[in-house]
C-alpha cells in the first residue's frame, strides 16, 4: 500500500528535478543582464555581447589605459604593432595551444581573441557573436600569443 505512494512521490520529484535542471536562467547584474548560453551553428554562445575586438583586448588586459588607434589591417604584423602601443607583449604563437596564454587567432572568420579552454574546447571572443565556446580544436592558422598578461578577476 505504501509502495505506490512512494513510487508516485519519487516520480514527481524526478519530474520536477528534470525541469529544474533544464531551466535557462537570466541573471540581472549591476550593469547588465546575463543571458543563458545558446547554440549557434557548431558552437555555444556563452556571453552574447558582440563588439569591437580592439576594445575587448584593451578592456581585458589594459583597463583604464587610453585606447590607441586600432590595427591598420587584420594581419599579425599590424596587430603586433598595435599591441606594442598598448604595452602588450605579443609574439608568433607555436602550433600547439594549451590555453594558458591568450592569443589572437587569424583564421577564417577571424581575428578572434582566444581566452582559454573549457575541458578541451577553446573559448574565444568573436566580434560578431561575443564569447563563444567551440566544439573542438580550431583549424591551424597564424596566431599571436600574448605573454605575461593577466585578466582582472571581475
Amino acid at each position: 500500500m505504501l509502495a505506490p505512494l512512494l513510487l508516485a512521490y519519487a516520480g514527481a520529484r524526478a519530474w520536477a528535478g528534470y525541469h529544474e535542471l533544464r531551466r535557462q536562467y537570466v541573471v540581472e547584474g549591476l550593469f547588465r543582464t546575463y543571458q543563458p548560453p545558446y547554440p549557434d551553428g557548431d558552437a555555444w554562445v556563452i556571453d552574447p555581447r558582440p563588439g569591437d575586438l580592439w576594445t575587448e583586448v584593451r578592456d581585458r588586459y589594459r583597463p583604464g589605459v587610453p585606447l590607441p588607434p586600432p590595427p591598420a589591417a587584420p594581419t599579425p604584423e599590424a596587430w603586433t604593432r598595435a599591441l606594442a602601443a598598448l604595452d602588450l607583449p605579443a609574439h608568433p604563437a607555436p602550433d600547439a595551444w594549451s590555453g594558458a596564454e591568450p592569443r589572437l587567432w587569424f583564421g577564417p572568420g577571424g581575428p578572434w581573441l582566444l581566452t582559454g579552454v573549457f575541458g578541451r574546447q577553446p573559448v574565444f571572443f568573436d566580434p560578431a557573436r561575443g564569447v563563444v565556446m567551440a566544439p573542438e580544436r580550431l583549424p591551424d592558422a597564424p596566431a599571436l600569443e600574448l605573454t605575461g598578461v593577466r585578466e582582472n578577476p571581475w
